[in-house]
C-alpha cells in the first residue's frame, strides 16, 4: 500500500486501503492501532534495516 501510494500515509489510511483492495482482512476493533504498534516495533528492533521510516507524527513511508 505504501509503495502504491508513493507518499507517506498514516495507519488509518493504510488500513482503509488494504481492506478496500482485499490485501488484508481483520475482525479486530482497532486495526490501525495494531498496525501502528507493529510498524513502530519493527523500526525499534531493526533500526536502519527496517522496511519503514517515520516521516511525521503518525505517518510512515517505505525505507528506500
Amino acid at each position: 500500500v505504501l509503495e502504491e501510494a508513493g507518499t507517506p500515509l498514516n495507519c488509518k489510511q493504510m488500513v482503509e486501503r488494504m481492506l478496500e483492495k482485499g490485501y488484508w482482512k481483520t475482525n479486530g476493533k482497532t486495526p490501525a492501532a495494531t498496525l501502528y504498534s507493529a510498524i513502530i516495533r519493527e523500526i525499534k528492533v531493526k533500526g536502519q534495516q527496517s522496511r519503514f521510516r517515520k516521516t511525521a507524527r503518525g505517518n510512515f513511508e517505505l525505507a528506500k
